[in-house]
């Protein structure tokens, strides 16, 4: 991904949160954690989180999967 990958992106502020997107993803890659479960976990906890601890623990290289 570069900057001609932003171009078409709609807006400064647009190509700056598909970058922190794609930065989340290629994180998660290298934990070998698989990024959809990742995402929906995240995203309902992420309301409820109000530490700085439990924000860390949803970090890709800090997340645990939910046993289902």
């Amino acid at each position: 991904m570069g900057r001609r990958n932003y171009l078409f992106s709609g807006s400064h502020d647009a190509a700056r949160r598909a970058a922190a997107l794609y930065s989340l993803m290629r994180t998660c890659a290298q934990h070998r954690v698989p990024p959809l479960p990742y995402l929906t976990d995240v995203l309902t906890k992420l309301p409820a989180a109000s530490t700085a601890a439990e924000l860390d623990a949803l970090l890709p290289h800090r997340w645990s999967s939910p046993v289902h």
